[in-house]
């Protein structure tokens, strides 16, 4: 009688290939799908860039999302952000988040993940306006 062995396969997730390749995420434009987005937010003390309008804002983003507008990024971010901080960028369109991101590495941001949108974010967010915007 033959023996079969099952070696089950083991799928490291996004965070822990973040911590074991750090360095290859460094300096480089990185779009993350939502599911690796959501493991940094869970275990990581990652900044979260929502950079489109007041109004999409408070309708819908993304829980301790920073509202910075575009225009604003290169004079404010030295202000608050880190180099070394891990960033999550999100905007109104795949484009604009892009474009963030690369300026945010261009400035020297060593972390930065795009998402692209949040159109179809399908884990916790905030709604309304009962809240202190969190603006740069």
């Amino acid at each position: 009688m033959k023996k079969s062995v099952v070696i089950g396969s083991v799928v490291a997730s996004f965070f822990l290939k973040f911590l074991q390749e750090k360095t290859k995420y460094k300096g480089g434009y990185h779009f993350i799908k939502y599911k690796a987005a959501k493991e940094l937010i869970d275990k990581t003390n990652c900044v979260i860039l929502d950079v489109r309008n007041k109004k999409d804002y408070i309708n819908n983003r993304l829980k301790n999302a920073i509202l910075i507008y575009e225009e604003d990024l290169v004079r404010k971010a030295d202000e608050f952000l880190k180099k070394s901080d891990i960033l999550i960028v999100y905007s109104d369109n795949p484009v604009k988040s892009k474009r963030v991101c690369k300026t945010l590495l261009a400035m020297g941001y060593g972390y930065v993940f795009d998402i692209g949108t949040i159109d179809k974010w399908p884990y916790e967010s905030v709604h309304g306006n009962d809240f202190k915007i969190r603006k740069l």
